[in-house]
């Protein structure tokens, strides 16, 4: 690179240097040696590859914007490009990365309509396009990408999370069984963070529907299911607020009943609940309120 500073075998070189820095995670060298690359290739597919390797390095440093700019940069110069399909989908996931889902969707859409993107990225760009739509509240619109995870894509490792959001779009559509459903399928299959969170939407669903026993049974099997104690940190935030909406199921019923013996029955498992908050989850941010409420259940 240094030999010939300005042919186009520095821009090779200077690109495959990037990509050993890249495969080494050094991501900030990448950035320089991509940056060399892009400068002196002249246009064509050597300079799309830089800008679009560029993008990847900026993406792994979590500089998004810098990586927006050259997603952009390289798909509006090479729209019939090798990679405009990957640019498209990285622009995509850009934008979803900075919270813009209004500019992200018809992106991750565009990126769709390629029918280039690999069986690897399209269930992921149909996730994010799905939550895009649902963070607009387009609830429609982000089942009809979910539910493509589920017919095209039955074994992707998004399906569970598919699942979850389509649980998701439902309960805001009103559609309180078809939801439990949803939820019930991510619940079921996936053991972790997912499962953990779709759990607790079944209780939150129950507890709207004021089932409130079956709530409360439903915020059981999050809270000590899912890995227990052992369970990831993740997790456990899930488990805590189980917890919390399995004591206030409680104090409903506590409220509710007119017969004594069920009366102090719920009154117990209230502070049961809240006890589990307060000591077995002391970092999480209800544990200051299931403090308080056991302090006013106390005088009850």
């Amino acid at each position: 690179a240094n030999t010939y500073p300005d042919s186009a075998t520095a821009a090779e070189a200077w690109f495959h240097i990037g990509e050993d820095q890249y495969a080494q995670k050094k991501y900030d060298e990448a950035v320089k040696s991509f940056n060399n690359a892009k400068a002196k290739a002249g246009k064509g597919e050597l300079n799309e590859k830089a800008a679009y390797m560029l993008g990847w390095a900026h993406y792994q440093l979590k500089q998004y914007d810098d990586a927006l700019t050259q997603f952009t940069a390289q798909t509006e110069v090479y729209p019939e490009g090798v990679l405009f399909a990957d640019g498209l989908f990285m622009k995509g996931e850009c934008l979803f990365k900075l919270a813009k889902y209004a500019e992200a969707l018809p992106v991750l859409s565009a990126a769709l309509d390629t029918k280039k993107l690999t069986d690897k990225v399209e269930p992921l760009v149909l996730l994010h396009a799905g939550q895009a739509a649902a963070q607009l509240k387009k609830w429609d619109e982000s089942l009809t990408y979910l539910a493509a995870i589920a017919s095209k894509f039955p074994d992707s490792p998004y399906k569970d999370e598919a699942a979850y959001e389509a649980g998701w779009a439902k309960k805001n559509q009103g559609k309180l069984d078809d939801s439990l459903k949803d939820f019930d399928a991510a619940a079921t299959a996936n053991r972790g963070e997912i499962g953990a969170r779709a759990r607790f939407m079944m209780g939150e669903v129950y507890f709207e529907k004021k089932e409130f026993e079956e709530a409360s049974r439903q915020y059981q099997r999050a809270m000590f299911g899912y890995g227990g104690e052992q369970a990831a940190p993740e997790v456990k935030n899930w488990q805590a607020k189980s917890g919390y909406q399995a004591a206030r199921c409680a104090e409903v019923q506590v409220q509710e009943s007119q017969d004594a013996k069920k009366k102090a029955a719920a009154l117990a498992e209230a502070k049961k609940f809240y006890t589990f908050v307060a000591e077995k989850h002391p970092q999480n941010e209800l544990a200051a309120e299931a403090k308080k409420r056991l302090a006013v259940l106390s005088k009850l």
